[in-house]
């Protein structure tokens, strides 16, 4: 449909649930701009520019902005298509509440957004996959194990995936105390962790 009956459908439902909730309790996800087996908009900027607007004036709790960027996935699944902008600096100025950002964002990057004041918080997903103990990698400036989506998920069985000091199997995740203490010192054991269905955004 319409760019302007698509923006009515998600707002009919948002008015439907903060009829039994408080549109404060309520957040919203977009990915501004994205194509998937074709899906899209000719206009993408234009499109999202008008649903956040809309969506200011809804009294949400936040406004999630999931962008996927040229290299800010190492492999792209079937069908999905890159953008070379973030879109989220621009789309902030329309929208008054909180702002959480996601995609292809590292310690420094992620510490840009807040102190550019075009996000209020940061999420990592793919990033946080491969690295379990990422906070403790963004305190130390550590390397990062580079995220394997065809793991994702459990796409390829039990494997392993390496943090700081710690190496772990994907069976410790399935009651199994399957641990081997390393020191202080990155362990970067073959393999890459197998995902979990648990597994998601997280900041």
């Amino acid at each position: 449909g319409s760019a302007a009956n698509r923006r009515r459908f998600l707002l009919e439902i948002i008015e439907a649930i903060a009829a039994q909730w408080s549109a404060d309790r309520i957040g919203v996800k977009l990915s501004p701009g994205g194509r998937f087996h074709g899906a899209g908009d000719e206009d993408p900027v234009k499109a999202a520019q008008g649903l956040v607007a809309e969506l200011d004036g809804a009294g949400l709790a936040y406004l999630h902005l999931a962008e996927v960027l040229a290299g800010s996935l190492p492999a792209l699944p079937p069908g999905l298509e890159l953008r070379e902008r973030r879109l989220a600096p621009e789309l902030r100025r329309l929208f008054r509440g909180p702002v959480i950002v996601n995609a292809g964002f590292d310690g420094q990057s992620a510490q840009a957004a807040l102190d550019e004041g075009w996000a209020d918080a940061v999420a990592f997903g793919a990033l946080f996959i491969a690295n379990p103990d990422l906070p403790e990698r963004l305190r130390r400036g550590a390397a990062f194990n580079p995220p394997d989506h065809a793991t994702f998920h459990g796409g390829q069985g039990e494997a392993g995936f390496a943090v700081l000091g710690v190496a772990f199997r994907a069976g410790a995740f399935h009651g199994e105390s399957v641990f081997e203490q390393a020191g202080d010192q990155p362990i970067h054991q073959a393999g890459k962790f197998a995902g979990s269905d648990q597994a998601g955004d997280v900041f």
